[in-house]
């Protein structure tokens, strides 16, 4: 009982990689506390974002695939990233779930044993994949899928895909570098 119930957290709470663990809070108030900042304006989909690099060609920014030489590519800042999110490489419409680890040199062609075939989530190993799969196979998970019709996975899926999208609105505009740049708590003389 109990490690299916870590499981189902872990997968609500817990974005895995290789070399990084993030834990955040969901959305759901009887599980967790509302949020006491406005971090969900900076990160729409609770996480951070992959590291993915980008380079400048002829007529846009683009990223290279994994496998592609990375001379000219440029790992932005998170903020960067954030901003161009939209620009993933080709591959990344194979996955359910784009894998933070995709451009880690150390695990080019090692990830798809690591994803789980039925959540599409990348595990940074193959005991945390197996542990993920058994919950799925569980009879509970079984019962609660059985009553998931295509309406509600259509919901679902436009509900997280509406949660992963940056809105437009909480991009500022910068007018002016200068006052942009400027510290606001600082009082001037």
């Amino acid at each position: 009982m109990w490690d299916e119930l870590s499981e189902t957290w872990k997968e609500k709470h817990f974005l895995q990689s290789q070399y990084f663990l993030q834990i955040t809070k969901c959305d759901d108030q009887s599980c967790c506390r509302p949020y006491r900042s406005s971090i969900r304006a900076i990160l729409p989909g609770r996480f951070i974002p992959p590291p993915v690099p980008v380079k400048q060609t002829r007529h846009s920014l683009v990223a290279p695939e994994p496998d592609e030489t990375l001379i000219d590519s440029h790992y932005g800042s998170l903020f960067s990233r954030i901003a161009l999110s939209a620009i993933l490489p080709q591959c990344a419409k194979t996955f359910k779930i784009f894998p933070f680890d995709l451009y880690c040199p150390s695990l080019i062609g090692k990830l798809q044993p690591r994803i789980c075939p039925v959540c599409g989530m990348y595990f940074p190993s193959q005991k945390a994949k197996s542990s993920q799969t058994k919950l799925h196979t569980s009879a509970k998970f079984v019962e609660v899928s059985k009553r998931i019709d295509e309406e509600d996975l259509d919901t679902i899926t436009s509900s997280v895909q509406k949660d992963l999208a940056i809105p437009v609105d909480s991009l500022p505009i910068i007018h002016s570098v200068q006052e942009w740049a400027t510290v606001p708590w600082i009082e001037e003389n």
